[in-house]
């Protein structure tokens, strides 16, 4: 049954006259659906059931692809062909990523389950803590089901977690998404348990490689380190402006006034000073160095050499959505407007790059987002893929626009974005239910089903995508389901 705004507002319809009035007034009534609390209860209770479906009662940790996994790998010890790596179970159904946790746990919080929240935080806080060559900070990935049960973490607890399948990567932007869920923490419950933690994670940035300006003032820092490429001379934008928007919340934290923070911001030597300044700093790399005349970011830099005592860069020129999405989420639409950057011309500069339609083997087309454009792709496959992780984040970067525009009253400027965000809300939950026949929403990774001899990359010089150990089959995402929920109930995992 309508209820009586929206009964009247059919009236209009009938009363006025015109293809456009009807079209407008059609498009206001879907958003006022979109947005309501009934829907954000639904989709708290869906994510709920989905993180429980995919949960470690062990170690508390999330299952990243799943189900039935495949993977290739290259390993030049034995062969410079590509070795299949499998199982009976899968190669990748055991494994943890550190990044689908951070934001599984924001999503927690959101849903009003702390305890959980809590209890992953303490252990992946404490896995913090514990040297890896000499080094702090979590690996990329955990095996989720087991503790090496053998070694106690720092606090005495038996909680020490199992390398995943990246190895001994540690990298920057994983690390930062864990620190962001336990800002989130504690600006809902108002706990300071993991204050302590997150100082240490902002003296452990400090120890990376950073970006360096000839007057030797500091940019972001590096990736991070580990087996492969030389992380640390290895810039990016993406992680920069994870570790920018967890600054952001550091000196908010600060701002609150609370005698709890600021008396343990005192005894860890917690500098406010040096967080100001390398918001500054940071501020400046991405506007000057990161943003480019094309209209959108940089992917990254890379340090090439030293020349007179001055380190000198290369910039990664690659295009990439996530950049642009994470700018508007991350950095902030003021904070983007005050570096003199239009964060509407971005996202619209965004979406005429890596916008895609495509057609899948069951005859059923979708629009979403690529990771790159053509260039960035075809010398690895010659097909475009749907990314839903970006996807979201477009979608989410959208609703953020159109709430900004709208509390300036600019309501075209409002609307425009709200259709944007709707239609795709709507192109993902269409394929969740039409091809994943999902029962918690889930989506993929990509739109595409990768089979366990397909060998498709989302850019010229990335990773493999995982891989179903069947044919024709789709592995859900963790990260892609959990990224839909932040879309569709709006909420911004980097800003607590």
């Amino acid at each position: 049954m309508l209820n009586k705004k929206t009964e009247q507002t059919f009236i209009l319809i009938k009363k006025q006259s015109g293809m456009i009035i009807r079209i407008f007034l059609y498009l206001l009534i879907f958003s006022s659906f979109t947005f309501s609390s009934a829907n954000i209860t639904k989709e708290r209770r869906t994510i709920s059931l989905y993180l429980d479906s995919v949960k470690s009662s062990t170690t508390q940790l999330y299952r990243s692809y799943g189900p039935k996994t495949a993977r290739y790998v290259k390993d030049s010890r034995y062969t410079n062909k590509p070795v299949y790596l499998s199982s009976s179970k899968g190669y990748l159904d055991q494994e943890s990523f550190t990044y689908d946790n951070g934001i599984a746990i924001i999503a927690l919080i959101d849903c009003g389950q702390f305890n959980k929240a809590r209890k992953l935080l303490t252990i992946l806080s404490d896995n913090f803590s514990v040297l890896k060559n000499g080094k702090a900070g979590l690996f990329n990935s955990y095996n989720m089901n087991n503790f090496s049960y053998f070694f106690p973490t720092v606090s005495g607890k038996m909680n020490l977690l199992r390398m995943g399948i990246d190895g001994s990567l540690i990298h920057l932007g994983p690390n930062i998404f864990v620190a962001l869920a336990a800002q989130h923490y504690y600006f809902k419950t108002a706990s300071v348990e993991f204050v302590e933690y997150l100082i240490k994670v902002f003296k452990w940035v400090q120890t990376f490689m950073h970006l360096k300006w000839p007057d030797n003032r500091s940019g972001g820092p590096s990736m991070g380190w580990g087996w492969g490429r030389r992380w640390q001379e290895i810039f990016s934008t993406e992680n920069i402006m994870d570790y920018y928007a967890y600054i952001l919340n550091m000196i908010k934290m600060h701002q609150t006034g609370d005698k709890n923070i600021l008396r343990i911001m005192k005894n860890s030597s917690f500098s406010i000073k040096q967080a100001v300044e390398i918001k500054s700093n940071i501020n400046s790399w991405l506007r000057y160095f990161l943003f480019n005349q094309r209209g959108t970011f940089n992917r990254g830099a890379r340090k090439t050499t030293v020349k007179d005592g001055k380190n000198i860069y290369s910039i990664d020129i690659t295009e990439a959505l996530d950049v642009n999405t994470f700018a508007v989420c991350g950095i902030g639409i003021k904070n983007l407007i005050n570096m003199g950057i239009d964060p509407f011309k971005l996202i619209l500069n965004t979406e005429n790059k890596f916008k895609v339609s495509i057609e899948t083997r069951e005859g059923k087309k979708f629009t979403g987002f690529e990771f790159t454009t053509k260039s960035g792709y075809v010398k690895k496959r010659s097909f475009p893929l749907i990314w839903w992780e970006g996807t979201a984040s477009m979608a989410l970067a959208c609703k953020l626009l159109s709430d900004y525009a709208l509390k300036k009253r600019n309501k075209e400027k409002s609307k425009k974005f709200r259709v944007k965000y709707n239609f795709y809300m709507k192109e993902m939950n269409k394929f969740s239910k039409q091809i994943m026949k999902s029962r918690y929403m889930e989506l993929p990774y990509v739109h595409k089903a990768i089979g366990p001899k397909d060998d498709v990359h989302p850019y010229n010089n990335s990773w493999s995508l995982p891989r179903s150990i069947t044919n024709n089959s789709h592995l859900y995402s963790t990260a892609s389901t959990i990224w839909r929920y932040f879309a569709a109930v709006g909420l911004n995992p980097f800003k607590p």
